[in-house]
């Protein structure tokens, strides 16, 4: 659930953090999206990509980064990361 200001649309990607320094990838887990139609909460559903969908059924725990993203008339207006574990 995500709590929505005003009209926008709201896009959300897990991903796994592999390697360091300039070695760093991202592997996008999986991502979803939803339009806030006015300000309120927005249910958002995700979907696992086949790497997700690999990594849930073969590890007992996995660390995810989740970018989320918030744009409003085609301004970039907000980017939140956290840590998933």
């Amino acid at each position: 659930t995500y709590r929505a200001l005003e009209t926008g649309k709201v896009t959300v990607g897990w991903y796994q953090v592999r390697g360091r320094g300039k070695h760093r990838k991202m592997h996008l887990v999986a991502s979803g999206s939803a339009t806030a139609s006015g300000p309120g909460s927005l249910r958002l559903h995700v979907k696992l990509t086949a790497l997700g969908r690999r990594l849930v059924g073969s590890s007992k725990r996995l660390r995810l980064t989740a970018i989320v993203t918030f744009t409003h008339g085609g301004r970039l207006t907000r980017t939140h990361t956290f840590v998933l574990h």
